[in-house]
């Protein structure tokens, strides 16, 4: 379909109206309409899918196992953002992009700064907590607060969302499984059905993929001046993209887990797939967790890993923001210190964090290239480029989101020895779910008597009847 997108679009750019893209919105809007009834639906199943996904996967287990499951993913996403951060400075200072730019002579860079304007720092870091810590959990659901437009954008709130998610999540794992069992399932039950729903969705796709291709084409005759004048800086990218994701990654989860990333490349090919495709990560949601499951990493930890990444895991978006600004103290001959371009690369991670919050895009630019005063008015000229950039570095997130469910997994494994849905505890043939069952040391164990005796054969049975422990207690 997206070939097909492609003939469409080229066929339609030398077309009126299409021909002149700027001048027919209108016509365009028809085109994406389609496409757009099908964004809606994603952005209407992905919130309940994030939220009980990630509450679920945190409140099934003990309190003490949950924090360090989350611990592992946190510092996994914390550790691939370095390294991505280092990447980009390392690749951007030996290939220096920027003298390739219009044959080296910054002078004549074609400038706009059609809204782009000045964001206060205070306010950018006030806007990341008060999003962080929403007061209405029903408005985090399409509100955010923005200080840059003074009042409550229309926008999903979804970091909020996710810390809300975790602390629900931890809440219930500190409770007594009694007490947090009914709401468990509730969650569970909510995740099954906002994923089923999804998975309905995903049928749509193929329409999505081709009129979102359509109109990338046809809007693609405005930006190839800039990808001519650019695609030093476009190339440079893609070796940093591809240097982090298939040598740095796939090495990590080698020497980590012993096991050969291939074959998880190979698993976790559709979801990327449709990354790249929609540039989308929500879109991939689905996908992404379909093919962990089958290279059988738990349904927990995927359910757990793939949303919280699509909100804070943003592995491309860190190589993008340092390449960029790097790219502009290039182009304008800036004398920047080394102390500086540290601290530029570092501010460029840290914000990523925030750009779920924030909504990324120019203000994440504008806010990196003020914390160095590099001047902005290149700034929408290179934002042109984000339908091919944007693509690439979703890509990246969404592959190193399955890294880490591979690693994770493998320093989990332990812990999450039968939690994942549909395994039970059987007791001489009966069902002992809603006995006090713990994990200790990755051994399941169920606490029971009856009329004083403890002489029974404890089983742990998965949904297809397999037996799976034996236990005489």
């Amino acid at each position: 379909m997206a070939g097909a997108g492609c003939a469409v679009g080229w066929v339609l750019s030398s077309t009126p109206p299409f021909d002149h893209p700027k001048k027919a919105t209108r016509e365009l809007g028809y085109l994406f309409f389609p496409a757009e009834l099908i964004l809606r639906a994603l952005s209407f199943v992905s919130l309940p899918l994030i939220v009980s996904s990630i509450a679920s996967s945190l409140g099934a287990l003990d309190y003490a196992t949950s924090s360090k499951v989350m611990a592992r993913v946190l510092f996994y996403f914390v550790v691939t953002g370095l390294l991505a951060m280092g990447e980009a400075v390392g690749i951007s200072y030996a290939i220096r992009p920027g003298k390739y730019a219009l044959g080296g002579n910054h002078t004549n860079m074609v400038t706009s700064n059609a809204g782009v304007e000045g964001v206060d720092t205070i306010d950018f870091l006030m806007d990341f907590f008060r999003n962080l810590l929403p007061d209405n959990f029903i408005t985090a659901a399409f509100q955010q607060v923005d200080s840059l437009r003074l009042m409550q954008t229309n926008t999903v709130n979804i970091l909020g969302l996710v810390v809300i998610a975790v602390c629900f999540g931890f809440s219930v794992a500190s409770l007594h499984r009694r007490k947090s069992r009914p709401f468990l399932v509730t969650l569970d039950s909510f995740s099954e059905v906002s994923l089923k729903l999804m998975r309905v969705i995903v049928w749509f796709y193929p329409i999505l993929v081709f009129f979102m291709t359509t109109r990338t084409v046809i809007l693609l005759s405005d930006s190839l001046e800039n990808i001519a004048r650019f695609y030093v800086y476009i190339l440079t990218i893609c070796l940093t993209v591809f240097t982090h994701s298939f040598v740095i990654l796939p090495l990590m989860y080698l020497a980590l887990t012993r096991k050969n990333p291939l074959k998880l490349f190979l698993g976790c090919f559709r979801a990327l797939l449709i990354t790249f495709a929609t540039r989308n990560r929500i879109a991939s949601l689905p996908a992404t967790m379909d093919c962990l499951e089958n290279l059988n990493v738990s349904r927990r930890l995927s359910r757990l890993v793939a949303p919280l990444g699509a909100s804070i895991n943003l592995d491309g978006l860190v190589i993008c923001e340092v390449m960029t600004a790097l790219l502009v103290v290039d182009l304008r001959a800036v004398d920047i210190s080394a102390k500086s371009v540290a601290f530029l690369a570092f501010a460029a991670l840290g914000l990523s964090f925030c750009a779920q919050s924030s909504g990324a895009g120019v203000v994440l630019y504008v806010m990196i290239f003020q914390t160095v005063g590099l001047p902005m008015d290149d700034i929408a000229v290179l934002v042109s480029l984000d339908w091919l950039v944007g693509r690439i570095r979703t890509a990246t997130s969404v592959w190193s989101d399955c890294v880490g469910a591979g690693i994770v997994q493998h320093f989990s494994r332990r812990e999450l020895l039968g939690l994942d849905g549909g395994v039970s505890f059987q007791l001489d043939g009966e069902s002992v779910d809603d006995l006090n069952n713990t994990m200790r040391d990755g051994v399941a164990m169920t606490n029971f008597k009856q009329n004083g005796s403890s002489d029974w054969t404890v089983r742990l049975v998965n949904e297809s009847g397999e037996q799976l422990v034996v236990s005489k207690v």
